[in-house]
C-alpha cells in the first residue's frame, strides 16, 4: 500500500510540477511579448530623439563654424587698434575734455559700486 500511495504523490506531485512549467512557461512568453510590445512603441520615438539631437549638434557646429569665421576676419581683429588710435587722436584733439570724461566716468563707477 504504501508503494501506491507513493506512486500517487509522486505522480500528483509530477502533474504539479508540470503545470507550474507550463504556468511559467506562458508568463514568460507573454513578458517576451510585452518586452517586444513597448520596444516597437518605443522605437519611433527613440529615432526622433536621435534626429533631433543630430540636428542639435549640426546647428551648434554651424554656430561655431560661423564664430570662427567671424574671428578670423581681419577687420575685426583691426577694430581695437582702430579704436585706440582714434582714442588717442581724441585725446591730443581735445585733452581737457578727455581728462573730464576720464574723471565723470571714475565718479560714475564708484557710484555704481557702492
Amino acid at each position: 500500500m504504501q508503494s501506491k500511495t507513493r506512486k500517487a504523490i509522486r505522480a500528483g506531485a509530477e502533474g504539479i510540477a508540470s503545470a507550474v512549467g507550463r504556468r511559467v512557461y506562458k508568463i514568460a512568453a507573454r513578458a517576451h511579448d510585452n518586452v517586444e510590445r513597448v520596444s516597437d512603441a518605443a522605437e519611433p520615438r527613440v529615432e526622433r530623439l536621435v534626429s533631433k539631437a543630430h540636428a542639435a549638434i549640426d546647428e551648434v557646429a554651424a554656430a561655431a563654424t560661423r564664430g570662427m569665421d567671424t574671428l578670423e576676419d581681419e577687420d575685426l581683429l583691426a577694430a581695437p587698434a582702430e579704436w585706440l588710435e582714434t582714442a588717442g587722436g581724441y585725446v591730443r584733439a581735445h585733452p581737457i575734455a578727455s581728462l573730464a570724461i576720464v574723471v565723470a566716468a571714475g565718479w560714475a563707477l564708484s557710484r555704481l559700486s557702492r
